[in-house]
């Protein structure tokens, strides 16, 4: 009997548990929606509510960084170089940066790239070449690079988000 009074106890706290993560996970929503930065990043692929909320915290409003490379650089989505003389190598992505919003983009590059079907726009036959070339992996951490740097552009120039995909303008005067 002491045994099962233990297991319910453990249950109950488990299901308070789960009803506060239930009710921060409403409260990030709702700052998400009511935070216009964060409205404007929730229309990139890939990009909810958390990771927007995220997004906005650790970049601002894009002005500490020159280019979005740099604040894809500070994340820790851009390859890491190692030199000796004279002699280049390009390694992965490494360990630097937010690694729990990092995590997070590349979740939902893999969630895009998972629901992407038969589209044909210009986006998704991009990343369809992409992954034939380097692989499923590869190409959503590259997709969350872009993501990032789309979503430096959007809050350095503070206009809105347009999911037409062509010669690097992706951005609409709203």
């Amino acid at each position: 009997m002491l045994m099962r009074d233990l297991i319910a106890e453990q249950m109950a706290e488990l299901d308070r548990l789960n009803e506060r993560i239930q009710s921060l996970d409403k409260r990030v929503e709702q700052m998400s929606r009511a935070v216009m930065p964060c409205c404007q990043l929730l229309a990139i692929e890939g990009v909810g509510p958390v990771v927007a909320t995220q997004l906005y915290s650790a970049l601002g409003n894009g002005d500490a960084f020159k280019k979005g490379r740099q604040a894809s650089a500070y994340l820790g989505l851009t390859p890491k170089q190692h030199s000796s003389g004279g002699t280049a190598s390009i390694k992965g992505i490494g360990r630097t940066g937010q690694v729990s919003l990092k995590a997070a983009l590349i979740r939902g590059a893999h969630s895009v790239i998972n629901t992407m079907g038969d589209k044909q726009d210009a986006k998704s036959r991009w990343l369809r070449s992409l992954v034939a070339r380097a692989g499923k992996n590869k190409a959503a951490v590259a997709l969350a690079n872009k993501t990032v740097r789309t979503a430096w552009a959007v809050l350095h120039s503070g206009q809105s988000y347009c999911r037409e995909f062509n010669d690097g303008s992706a951005l609409m005067v709203s």
